[in-house]
C-alpha cells in the first residue's frame, strides 16, 4: 500500500509539473498586422513601408480562407527598371527588448507564381532569413521563419519579399516572441 501511495504521489507531481508548463500568450509585435488602417490617401497601410521599385500595394476586400484575416494585395511588375527584389516591411519598435529571444515571423500568402514570394527576417546587418517560397499553386499557404536574436540586436524587420514578377495576397501576418516557461 505504501508503495502504491508513493507511485501515485510521483504521478501526481509529474502531472502537476506538466500542467504547469505553458506557453505565454503570443502577442503579435507587428503594428497594423491586419492591414486595416491606411494612410489618408489609401496608398499604404499604416506602419508598413516599401523598399525597391515596381511594387504596387492596394487594399483588398478578400480574406484568408482558413482564418478570416484581412488581406493586402501586392503586385510586382517591373516596368523598364532593373530587376530587383522589392519588399513590404515593418521595423519593430524597441528591438532591444527581444535581445537573445527566439522569434517567429509568419503569414498567409496566396500567389499563382511559383517561388516568387517569401516571408523574410532581416537585422539590416547581414542576416536575412527566408521562409521556403510559396509554391505558386494559387492556394493560401502559411509561410514562416524562426530565429534566435543576438544579445546586441539593433534592428528586427519583418518583410514580405518578391523575387520574381507576381501578384500576391498577404494576410494573418505576425511576429511573435517564442517563450516557454514553467
Amino acid at each position: 500500500m505504501y508503495r502504491v501511495v508513493n507511485i501515485a504521489t510521483i504521478v501526481c507531481v509529474f502531472i502537476g509539473i506538466l500542467g504547469g508548463c505553458s506557453r505565454t500568450e503570443e502577442i503579435n509585435l507587428l503594428e497594423n498586422a491586419g492591414f486595416t488602417v491606411w494612410n489618408g490617401s489609401d496608398s499604404m497601410p499604416v506602419g508598413w513601408f516599401v523598399e525597391g521599385n515596381g511594387l504596387r500595394i492596394k487594399k483588398s476586400d478578400s480574406i484568408v480562407d482558413n482564418t478570416g484575416d484581412s488581406v493586402i494585395e501586392c503586385e510586382f511588375f517591373p516596368e523598364g527598371i532593373n530587376m530587383n527584389s522589392p519588399f513590404l516591411y515593418q521595423r519593430i519598435k524597441a528591438p532591444e527588448r527581444l535581445a537573445g529571444k527566439h522569434i517567429t515571423l509568419g503569414g498567409w500568402v496566396k500567389t499563382s507564381t511559383p517561388n516568387a514570394v517569401v516571408i523574410e527576417f532581416s537585422n539590416r546587418a547581414g542576416t536575412d532569413l527566408k521562409s521556403p517560397p510559396h509554391p505558386g499553386d494559387g492556394e493560401w499557404k502559411y509561410l514562416s521563419v524562426s530565429t534566435t536574436l543576438p544579445d546586441d540586436v539593433k534592428v528586427v524587420e519583418f518583410r514580405l519579399r518578391f523575387y520574381a514578377p507576381a501578384q500576391a495576397m498577404f494576410g494573418g501576418v505576425n511576429l511573435t516572441e517564442d517563450s516557454w516557461f514553467l
